[in-house]
Parts: structure tokens; C-alpha cells; sequence
């Protein structure tokens, strides 16, 4: 955030200008053509910078989105640890973080093909990952069927609740949530929680590869502000 902030054209600690996010590993098939914005294919835009499904996650729109979804984090993350280890939690995150990405692509993409051209849309923001984290224990919760499962997987849903409502108002990103909530439901029913079966191998190097993926991100972010050309495109 403090990269987008200082290096970006129209960006400051209270909002973020898209383009700017759009050269930084916002996810979008719009790019910039002599001053101009163009719109790709869907395969096209992921062709070309496969990355934004992982740096857009890291991205965010304003100081409040970020305050908003570190509070949300911090949150959900402990009720998700009680039952699965870090290096389970942390590739959850991974997976569900670029499941939303990429179904916000092709939402997007498929609103563009129907109604026409929208406003200058990119999906940026973890909250898609942390939706995954909400439909993880929301399916645990459920399948367990204790009274600490029916608890958690209702407040879960309460999340869902607050979530996909305030999206709806502020014109959030609610494919991504959905995205996200469906890719860690799936994530429920492969993985058996740790007091089942205790924590692999496995388990921990896909952690530190997940953490490896989220380090990459800050250098990631900064080449591209420091090698990208700042800029005001206007459309066709």
C-alpha cells in the first residue's frame, strides 16, 4: 500500500486512482495502448500478466478497505487455526485468493461481453482470500455438527451476511467474495482437519511456499511501479 501510495500518479493514503493499480498487479483485462484504454480477451489478460491473480490480492483501494480486511483477518484467522495448522490455513489463502481473482476476471469480462463497456474496473483487495477462510469454516462448522461447529459455521454466516451486503452498497467486488467463498468450501471437503489427522509433510512445504508467494509480492509490486510508466488514459 505505501508503495502504491508514494509511487503512484493520482494515489494518497486515502484512496488509490485505478490506473495506477492497473500497472502495479491489479487484476483486469483493460490495458493501456498509446494513452488509450483497450480491452483484452479473458485469456488474453491472463496470457499477458498471469501474476495479477496473486498481486491484486495485495493491493487495496484505500486506507479503510486496508484497515477493513486486516480487521477481518485477524479475525477469522484464529477460528480457522483451532482446527486446521498454519501451512493448511496459509495455502487455503493461496487458493481461494486466486480462485476469486480469477472468477472476478471472468465476471467482469462476461459483463463487458453482455452490457458493453463499464467504468474502469480492477479487482484488487485480499478479502476474496478471507472469504475463502469464512466458507472453509463455514463447511467445517456444518459438517462437524458440534455445538462449537454450529457456532462457528453461524457466525461464518453472519460474515457472509456483512460482507456481500456492504459489497453490494459500496459496489464491492462481490464475484471475488463469491468466488472466494465457494473455492474454500471445496477446500473443507478435501482437507481433514488437524485433530484428525495431524500435519504433514506436505502440509508444511506448501506453508512455505504459500509464504514464499506472499514475499514475492512487495518486490513483484515495486518493479512494476518502478518500471512502469505512469500515465492517463483515455478510452477510445
Amino acid at each position: 500500500y505505501a508503495i502504491i501510495t508514494f509511487k503512484g500518479q493520482a494515489s494518497n493514503l486515502l484512496s488509490t486512482n485505478p490506473y495506477d493499480l492497473m500497472r502495479m498487479g491489479g487484476s483486469t483485462f483493460m490495458v493501456v495502448v498509446d494513452g488509450n484504454i483497450t480491452f483484452t480477451g479473458y485469456a488474453a489478460a491472463l496470457k499477458s500478466k498471469p501474476y495479477m491473480l496473486w498481486t491484486s490480492v495485495f493491493l487495496h483501494g484505500g486506507i479503510f478497505h486496508l484497515f477493513f480486511n486486516i480487521y477481518a483477518l485477524v479475525y477469522i484467522t484464529p477460528f480457522a487455526r483451532k482446527v486446521y495448522n498454519s501451512g493448511k490455513v496459509m495455502t487455503v489463502f493461496l487458493i481461494t485468493g486466486l480462485g476469486a481473482s480469477a472468477i472476478s476476471l471472468f465476471w467482469t469480462y462476461r459483463t463487458v461481453v453482455q452490457y458493453g463497456y463499464p467504468p474502469v474496473r480492477v479487482s484488487i483487495g485480499a478479502s476474496g482470500a478471507i472469504s475463502g477462510l469464512i466458507g472453509l469454516m463455514l463447511v467445517w462448522g456444518h459438517r462437524d455438527g458440534t455445538f462449537s461447529g454450529t457456532a462457528t459455521r453461524n457466525n461464518m454466516i453472519r460474515w457472509i451476511f456483512y460482507i456481500l451486503i456492504f459489497g453490494y452498497f459500496i459496489v464491492a467486488d462481490n464475484a471475488a467474495h463469491v468466488g472466494g467463498l465457494a473455492a474454500g468450501g471445496v477446500m473443507a471437503l478435501l482437507m481433514k482437519p488437524d485433530f484428525e489427522q495431524g500435519e504433514s509433510c506436505l502440509w508444511r512445504i506448501s506453508g512455505m511456499l504459500t509464504w514464499l508467494a506472499v514475499a514475492a509480492d512487495v518486490p513483484i509490486i515495486a518493479y512494476l511501479a518502478f518500471t512502469t510508466t505512469p500515465s492517463d488514459p483515455k478510452f477510445f
